[in-house]
């Protein structure tokens, strides 16, 4: 349906049309009258050779403008269903690793754990075939252990794939992952008809190796390309994966020489007696308590890095979640800050000219009007520091090396804790002059995270929480110290102990100063706690100044 202005000067284009046969009485009637002069002939004649092609000029303007906003309208709807879209991948990628521990932790065996695997990959990234091999490293090839998808029998060709041979024995050889959006017209791919057939275009195969050793491969197809939150959570996956099937590998080899040692003894004890079978058994039973603390070591090494995993993906869910609702409350901030101030400069200057001619009370309510339109202002502008805020805290979850401002840093994490302060808590910052530092910015701020939460749930009603930040001796310094209850002298030891807490049950994890000790760690930095029951505790973590970012291996 065309606009009124549309229709307005289409009837106008039409009126002057019609009158075309009496031009010159029809410019007089315009023009002469309105304006009080005289027009002659000629000028009528000029006059009117003009008004058609105003008039055509005015409909174009109308139908130009008509559609500009048609495609605003639609380019708006477009970029809200992208940004609700994203927002969904990102939050079934952060659930996505959390499932796999579930399944990896309740399996009993390697295949069961596995193959529970292979069906969350299908059924929580929506990927049409799902498929992992573990390494047999004595016949140097790969066994299908899982599948899921269009495809579940785990014989066929690809049951057993020599190392270095085909798409998914190549990924073993190098270690490298690969990926591929045309599968189909891919010369590594083993069977592009079969592709073809089944109507895959993605392929994201990923090595599955710990500390630089492989042990199988894990490898998805999709009949639309993998988006990056996709990608992500597969190569976060990988690895549990990986672990996995190591401490199974160390479970399975603990059984195999408990056989063996049965079998040693019942031989020892029939071919030789007395000191010699003693000696044996000695010597079997040591093997077996050192197979036994490396398994031990494994499984506590799994259960740390999973419980590390799933604490990063929960800050980068978060992070995606507060810069989303940032990014949402922005826009109609905005347009009404920017109408507010058209409104305010349009007062300014109306308010002058109107004073003479309104009576006193009428001036006393414009008046008042513009001192309200002031203070909606006062209040639009916190609210822009609240989601400049936001946004700030939304780019701390990133996991690479940069400098950032500590100071910003500690300020985004206390206005996302501020509701549990709920006023009751006076926080102090003392920050210094120097207050750049270069670290991983996403992990130094889970640490101030889980450090600041720590002290607001340690003061029980009113209390005082003191932030300092310095520079002494290479370090960069970060001070927590709170007023709370203190901890007890027979438990400090242990607080760094992952799993350990002293919240009532349901209240926390014990994961927090665990994984908080591990990060100041991998910087290279220190981390001490000084408390005294009934006064309060202070963690102070140093942070060398001259920390550089770690290699790729």
């Amino acid at each position: 349906m065309l606009p009124s202005t549309f229709s307005r000067g289409f009837n106008l284009a039409l009126v002057l049309a019609a009158h075309t046969a009496q031009p010159r009485n029809l410019v007089l009637n315009l023009f002469g009258r309105t304006f009080h002069f005289h027009i002659g002939a000629l000028g009528a004649a000029i006059i009117l050779s003009v008004i058609p092609l105003l008039a055509l000029a005015i409909l174009l303007i109308v139908v130009v403008r008509h559609r500009a906003r048609k495609a605003e309208r639609a380019q708006r709807k477009l970029d809200k269903q992208i940004s609700e879209r994203a927002l969904e991948e990102r939050r079934r990628s952060a659930s996505f690793g959390a499932e796999i521990g579930i399944a990896l932790t309740q399996a009993r065996t390697t295949r069961e754990g596995l193959q529970q695997s292979a069906e969350t990959f299908v059924q929580s990234m929506d990927v049409a075939l799902a498929r992992i091999w573990t390494l047999n490293e004595k016949a140097n090839e790969l066994e299908l252990e899982a599948s899921a998808g269009i495809y579940t029998h785990i014989d066929g060709a690809q049951a057993r794939v020599p190392v270095g041979q085909s798409e998914i024995g190549r990924i073993a050889q190098r270690g490298e992952p690969r990926l591929s959006y045309d599968v189909p017209n891919d010369p590594e791919a083993g069977d592009p008809e079969w592709a073809k057939r089944d109507g895959l275009v993605a392929f994201a195969g990923y090595p599955l190796s710990v500390e630089g050793r492989v042990v199988g491969v894990v490898a998805a197809f999709g009949r639309q390309p993998f988006g990056e939150p996709v990608l992500e959570a597969f190569a976060s996956v990988s690895i549990q994966l990986a672990q996995f099937i190591t401490r199974k590998n160390a479970e399975e080899e603990n059984r195999r020489i408990g056989e063996e040692l049965k079998a040693k003894e019942t031989e020892t004890l029939h071919a030789q007696a007395g000191r010699e079978a003693a000696e044996t058994r000695a010597a079997l039973a040591e093997k077996l308590i050192q197979a036994n603390q490396e398994l031990e070591q494994a499984n506590h090494k799994l259960k740390e890095t999973q419980s590390q995993l799933i604490q990063t993906e929960k800050m980068a869910s978060l992070g995606q979640l507060v810069a989303g609702i940032a990014h949402e409350i922005n826009n109609p901030l905005a347009f009404v800050l920017n109408n507010l101030f058209t409104v305010e400069n349009g007062l300014d200057r109306i308010i002058p000219e109107t004073e003479a001619h309104l009576s006193e009370p009428s001036m006393a309510k414009l008046l008042k009007v513009r001192a309200r339109l002031a203070e909606m202002g006062e209040g639009l502008h916190r609210v822009k520091e609240l989601v400049v805020g936001l946004r700030t805290f939304s780019r701390l979850d990133e996991g690479e090396f940069k400098t950032i401002d500590v100071g910003e840093s500690i300020d985004s994490v206390l206005l996302f804790l501020k509701h549990k302060m709920n006023g009751r808590i006076h926080v102090e910052k003392q920050y210094g002059s120097e207050r750049m530092l270069s670290c991983y910015a996403g992990r130094i701020n889970q640490v101030l995270m889980n450090l600041i939460t720590n002290a607001v749930d340690a003061i029980d009603g009113v209390g005082k929480i003191v932030i300092q930040t310095s520079q002494a001796d290479g370090w960069f310094v970060m001070s927590v110290r709170d007023s709370g209850a203190g901890i007890p002298e027979p438990i400090r030891s242990r607080i760094f102990d992952p799993f350990f807490t002293t919240k009532a049950v349901g209240k926390g994890t014990g994961l927090g100063l665990a994984i908080s000790y591990g990060i100041v760690q991998d910087h290279k930095g220190l981390i001490e706690v000084q408390s005294q029951e009934g006064v309060g505790s202070e963690f102070i973590v140093k942070i060398p100044l001259d920390l550089e970012p770690r290699k790729a291996a």
